[in-house]
């Protein structure tokens, strides 16, 4: 299908959409650019990490390598992260710059209305009653399997088996590798179910 034969709309509700043409679409086109647009400081404990999209890391020019790096100690030393905004693909984005070792890392953020509220999820909204039983077994458990996080301990299995069987496609195999996922039964006792994770971390 040719690109210009494809009409552009904005849904105004479910199935209902307004159509907008290529020059309706260049009245509200964003002059885009490198320059970030600082709008305020904030605490990083203020910025709940639903709020973050995808990051990016800002690197200097040359001739830009001064104020880079002052505006890194800046927030290095008030610990401040910088709210923003700057225009990416025809997007203007709201962003989050924050210190990231020696660099600047820059976050993509979700807008107020992109975030769902969990007060809109009717399965949330019914009270469960948990036990003083199943309270302890679960802290118990959480206690048992507590350890230091370390990223690199974590692969993605499916990349990897698909590493496999590329590698063996090109040795001329035909072997075909599936991820192995440990299998979990369905089971309504929470009690029981507890006590048999606290027994394999246990063992662990």
């Amino acid at each position: 299908m040719p690109w210009n034969s494809i009409l552009r709309g904005y849904e105004i509700e479910k199935g209902k959409y307004v159509a907008l043409s290529n020059k309706d679409l260049e009245k509200i086109e964003i002059q885009s650019g490198k320059a970030i647009e600082i709008l305020r400081f904030v605490d990083l404990d203020k910025l709940d990490s639903i709020y973050f999209d995808k990051g990016y890391f800002l690197v200097p020019t040359e001739d830009s390598k001064k104020p880079y790096f002052l505006f890194l100690e800046a927030l290095q030393a008030n610990g401040k992260v910088a709210v923003g905004r700057v225009v990416m693909h025809e997007r203007e984005h709201l962003v989050a710059i924050r210190p990231y070792g020696n660099s600047i890392l820059m976050e993509t953020m979700h807008y107020a209305d992109e975030i769902r509220d969990p007060s809109d999820f009717p399965e949330l909204r019914k009270p469960v009653e948990i036990s003083p039983e199943e309270l302890e077994l679960a802290g118990q458990l959480v206690r048992i399997m507590k350890k230091p996080f370390n990223l690199k301990e974590y692969k993605d299995r499916y990349h990897e088996s698909l590493k496999e069987l590329v590698e063996a496609k090109m040795k001329g195999k035909e072997e075909v590798f599936e991820p192995k996922l440990p299998e979990v039964e369905a089971t309504k006792d929470l009690m029981e179910a507890l006590k048999a994770s606290i027994k394999v971390s246990a063992k662990g």
